[in-house]
């Protein structure tokens, strides 16, 4: 299996989902953790598997999380070894106003 690794961003963004879930439902939180960690498995071995969204940045990709996660939405870049996740968000949230404000 090739490997991943967390941008600055999304190490943030997991952070935040921990805490803000953490303190709501913790159970929750470890099933939402599991899915995205499911999904990094997956494009690990497949990491042309997601969308292209060349209309957000270069080479940036876009996969939904799994299970309990799949509301999620993961931003990340292929490499040779595997891919880099950029960003983690909710679908509900404006993403595409996220990217083009610089937030992203």
């Amino acid at each position: 299996m090739r490997s991943y690794r967390l941008a600055h961003q999304a190490d943030a963004d997991l952070d935040e989902l921990t805490d803000y879930l953490g303190e709501r439902d913790p159970v929750w939180a470890v099933r939402i953790l599991d899915g995205l960690h499911e999904a990094f498995r997956f494009l690990a071995d497949h990491p042309c598997a997601g969308e292209q969204r060349e209309d957000l940045r270069p080479g940036l990709r876009v996969f939904p999380g799994r299970g309990a996660a799949r509301q999620f939405l993961v931003f990340y870049y292929p490499l040779k070894d595997g891919f880099e996740v950029n960003t983690v968000i909710h679908g509900s949230r404006d993403y595409l106003a996220m990217f083009e404000r610089g937030e992203r």
